[in-house]
């Protein structure tokens, strides 16, 4: 598939307008990793134009416009690396999710705040003894049948970015039964509830990770996603949503764009190395690879075309992706001595991402696990 071919004049039109109206915010440089700003006020201005959530209808603060369309945003914001993990979590992970299987009480109140820049989600499914095995959860949600309402009782570790939302969609155990796989339940969660400990945890990545303590905060039945007790389904159409590797794989190119540039403007032998241009370049070819895989993904997708094993396998290839790329930045840090502060910086700023992007991207075993038992499911 020619990947120009899927977009239209106009979408080839949107994508330049998102690029110059991010190129000339105050405050970015797209030659630097990071920027000093005030993302929520930034976000506020995507959802003045309908970007934000651009494949919403206008009455929850979209445009009406296509899954390609939404990608678009998440790929421009992706690749100039300018607070695109709020937008991943929550448009394109807790929002569409909302937008295609919530009631019509938390469509009304959640999407168009999320559409506006005014509210922001994260994802609670991990926990310590249950990482790839969601279905071993122990978080529990008790029902008190005199209130109508549930209190909800565990932990979640893992979690991205829960310390600056106001909620979270939280997967929990609301029944006891023989198959571990029933009496799953989804609920939309406000973290600022004084029932809700947000704690940060350092990692060796430089984005943090959270532990999120649940001792008894309430919800109701408006806050239950889909039916009780059937969340398994649910969450697997959850999972499903983030499948698509794009997010993942614009980080890659970002990274290869800077070094690119610091090959281009540096007079340090290391980077005129042939062997490691060699291993640049192949990394190259794999991120185009996997950038025509994911838009693969989204463009079957927006034609109803759902694929849960090529979905899994588009995300476990970009995510695994970034291990070459740790690789080779850890090989020319390692085997070289070098005094330049620039180059040292970026070395360090993408070894130090590199973790916190292989384990967001959901573990590896859960993509193989689907990949592999389709082979099953085929008698081989």
């Amino acid at each position: 598939m020619e990947l120009d071919a899927i977009f239209t004049a106009e979408q080839q039109q949107l994508r330049k307008e998102i690029r110059t109206f991010i190129s000339q915010y105050d405050g970015y440089n797209y030659n630097i990793l990071e920027n000093e700003y005030n993302y929520k006020k930034f976000y506020k201005k995507l959802g003045e134009k309908g970007w934000l959530a651009i494949n919403w209808p206008s009455q929850y603060g979209g445009l009406g416009k296509t899954q390609i369309d939404a990608a678009i945003v998440t790929e421009e914001l992706g690749i100039s690396n300018f607070a695109d993990r709020p937008h991943n979590l929550t448009i394109d992970i807790a929002g569409q999710f909302i937008f295609q299987e919530g009631n019509n009480h938390q469509k009304n109140k959640y999407l168009h705040e999320m559409a506006t820049g005014n509210i922001f989600f994260s994802i609670l499914y991990s926990e310590k003894e249950a990482g790839s095995d969601l279905a071993s959860l122990k978080t529990k949600a008790e029902y008190n049948e005199s209130t109508q309402s549930f209190k909800i009782y565990g932990t979640k570790v893992y979690s991205i970015h829960s310390e600056h939302s106001d909620y979270a969609i939280c997967v929990v155990r609301t029944k006891e039964s023989v198959s571990k796989y029933d009496g799953i339940s989804l609920f939309i969660v406000p973290l600022h509830d004084p029932n809700v400990q947000v704690k940060t945890i350092s990692t060796i990545s430089e984005e943090e990770f959270c532990e999120v303590i649940l001792e008894g905060v309430k919800v109701g039945f408006d806050d239950l996603i889909g039916n009780l007790h059937q969340g398994w389904t649910l969450l697997n159409k959850a999972l499903m949503i983030e499948r698509t590797g794009l997010d993942f794989n614009v980080k890659i190119r970002k990274w290869i764009y800077q070094l690119e540039s610091c090959i281009r403007n540096s007079d340090l032998t290391i980077f005129k190395n042939v062997n490691n241009l060699q291993k640049l370049e192949a990394i190259k070819l794999k991120a185009r690879a996997g950038q025509l895989m994911a838009w693969s993904i989204i463009y079957q997708n927006k034609i109803h075309q759902y694929d849960e094993v090529s979905s899994a396998m588009s995300k476990l290839y970009n995510s695994e992706l970034s291990q070459d790329m740790y690789e080779l930045m850890l090989d020319i840090k390692i085997n070289n001595t070098f005094d330049h502060p620039h180059a040292l910086h970026l070395l360090d700023k993408i070894l130090s991402e590199i973790p916190g992007l292989t384990i967001a991207a959901g573990t590896s075993e859960i993509m193989l696990q689907i990949i592999s038992a389709s082979f099953f499911d085929e008698g081989m």
